[in-house]
């Protein structure tokens, strides 16, 4: 093989051996390669932004999508929540409802009672003291009525002619009840056969006139206990208006609603052992002043303080 580096070498030398004086200078230029280029760095550095925005894109592509979907399901699931929401609200409403009606005849019962009357109570209230304040009378349109109605011999009707058909008498009875009353006049389911009317009068007459009118169309009504059978009843009513006395500064406070129930009740056990298919109301005459034992009626009657009415309108 040919040695190359002795050829240079003997190339630079004379013949004598000694060194040329005189140097070879050659002008090279080395061109890069096209990667190496300004252009091409320039293209490389754009397309790594254009990478770096396509990832950017792809990665808020990816979060808006995942957002959408949370959304979505957000969404969805609250609709869901409202849907059960308004459910439960519904359902809590009618079991709120039924826990206030009574079964058999759609009426309100004693528990509706209690929820709903200290707001007409607080009211009867105010207008007898506003009166007072002013000295002016009893204003007795304010005054509340509490009527206690009976169905006369109802056991008769279970024991000859079966529940279904005492059941029949309640439901056509409740339904006579409200048609005789105003509409925002309160009827009561108070327990067996017994109703109970909460209603505003417009004076201490009103009361009678009321009983009288439903006594007199309870005893006229025929009751359809079906296949053909009807039946007649009559009803005993027994009433008490509230406030039972007009209280006066430094008087105790006047008898609660309850104890005017118990007033109405005992009205009522007057007009059955009376004979029935009557009426009994009882007023206070003197409203200054106390009552005496609520547990007898006749008690005050006779003392004077009292003023029993029955369904003729005759003082007894």
């Amino acid at each position: 093989s040919r040695d190359w580096s002795s050829d240079v070498c003997s190339s630079d030398l004379n013949r004598s051996g000694d060194w040329s004086p005189q140097e070879l200078s050659l002008a090279l230029e080395v061109l890069p390669t096209w990667w190496q280029t300004w252009w091409a760095r320039a293209l490389f550095g754009l397309l790594a932004l254009l990478a770096l925005w396509g990832v950017v894109q792809l990665r808020t592509g990816y979060l808006r999508r995942r957002q959408q979907a949370l959304q979505d399901m957000v969404r969805s699931r609250t609709a869901e929540l409202e849907s059960l929401s308004a459910t439960l609200q519904q359902k809590s409403a009618a079991l709120e409802e039924s826990s206030l009606t009574d079964p058999l005849t759609g009426l309100r019962n004693r528990r509706f009672l209690t929820q709903h009357i200290e707001a007409d109570l607080s009211l009867s209230q105010r207008r007898y003291q506003e009166a007072r304040r002013r000295g002016q009378p009893a204003p007795t349109e304010s005054d509340l009525i509490f009527l206690l109605l009976d169905v006369d011999h109802f056991k008769q009707i279970n024991d000859r002619r079966g529940h279904a058909a005492g059941d029949a008498v309640l439901r056509q009875a409740s339904v006579l009840l409200r048609s005789l009353v105003r509409q925002s006049d309160t009827v009561v389911r108070w327990g067996g056969e017994e109703f109970l009317v909460f209603a505003r009068v417009n004076g201490r007459n009103e009361p009678g006139e009321l009983a009288e009118r439903i006594c007199s169309q309870m005893a006229a009504h025929e009751f359809d206990l079906g296949q053909g059978r009807r039946l007649r009843r009559s009803c005993s009513i027994g009433f008490a208006c509230y406030p039972f006395t007009a209280q006066r500064p430094g008087e105790p406070e006047p008898p609660s609603w309850e104890t005017v129930v118990s007033l109405a009740d005992q009205c009522l056990y007057a007009a059955k052992a009376s004979g029935r298919n009557l009426w009994v109301g009882i007023q206070h005459s003197a409203p200054g002043q106390s009552l005496p034992d609520q547990s007898d009626a006749a008690a005050g009657a006779a003392q004077g303080q009292f003023v029993l009415l029955h369904s003729e309108g005759r003082e007894v």
